[in-house]
């Protein structure tokens, strides 16, 4: 767990239940944000990185439409939280490293454990690519490759119940 993911961890409790604890925490975007946000040309007088950064765009507005379809806010950057009862979505301020930076701002959406169907993890490169299915409709997300993702697709797992059983 990285020195942001702690400080969500510590951030949210004021927006949760008593009792509630936090599950797994990790930070990420719509998918397609880094993408418009690095792919943009310096100082706007070169045309190197349009089409990477209109592609990045459309994939953004896509993450964004499927959300909303779910009934879930997106931001970029934002926190992912995971407690046994619902996993929350969270804006956040500019993690800027060194865990410098990331502050919980408000609550962006609250979704009941029983409505996430799964949450899958693929690493490409130096990120990750997550996808949070909601109700049915999968959510493109994308993280750094140093982001606690992989832990939340296990904890959610073991809140629904759902995964490898170890014989008693």
């Amino acid at each position: 767990m990285g020195l942001h993911e702690r400080k969500i961890r510590e951030d949210v409790q004021p927006f949760l239940d008593p009792g509630e604890a936090v599950l797994a925490a990790c930070i990420a975007a719509p998918r397609g944000f880094a993408k418009a946000t690095v792919s943009r040309p310096a100082l706007n007088v070169s045309t190197v990185g349009v089409g990477e950064r209109l592609m990045g765009i459309g994939e953004q507005q896509r993450a964004e439409w499927e959300a909303d379809r779910a009934g879930v806010r997106l931001a970029a950057p934002m926190a992912v939280v995971l407690t046994a009862g619902r996993l929350l979505t969270l804006g956040i301020g500019s993690p800027l490293g060194l865990g410098i930076g990331g502050r919980v701002n408000e609550v962006l959406s609250v979704v009941p454990i029983a409505d996430v169907d799964s949450v899958e993890v693929q690493l490409t490169g130096l990120r990750k690519n997550l996808t949070l299915t909601v109700r049915g409709i999968p959510i493109e997300l994308e993280a750094n490759a140093t982001a606690s993702t992989g832990e939340l697709a296990q904890q959610l797992e073991r809140a629904k119940g759902v995964g490898r059983r170890v014989a008693a």
